[in-house]
């Protein structure tokens, strides 16, 4: 059988690194939290996710309520841990200075 050469087999050498590079950082987010303070300084939607135990769908269903401590720049969605964990806190309702900038 003749051995694979070319632009062909590098695609697929490429592709499969790729999909284990995506397995390896798929598997490091979720083991790496044990405590809040492994946990980084800005989350996204997948981190919110994770730290909830809720589906992809809910999480972003979640940053889309009102009063959630989310900041939107274009396309991305990210949030403050020290703001997320205050809103939980709180019962998910907004912060006092965002009940202020909304009266």
């Amino acid at each position: 059988m003749k051995k694979r050469t070319g632009r062909t087999a590098n695609m697929r050498k490429m592709k499969y690194q790729s999909i284990q590079i995506k397995e390896e950082h798929r598997y490091e987010r979720k083991t790496k939290w044990n405590d809040y303070d492994a946990l980084p300084l800005i989350l996204d939607v997948t981190d919110i996710q994770h730290i909830m135990g809720i589906s992809r769908a809910s999480a972003y269903e979640l940053v889309h309520t009102p009063g959630f401590p989310a900041v939107r720049s274009g396309r991305l969605i990210k949030i403050s841990k020290k703001a997320f964990f205050n809103w939980l806190d709180s019962g998910g309702t907004p912060h006092e200075n965002e009940k202020e900038r909304t009266a």
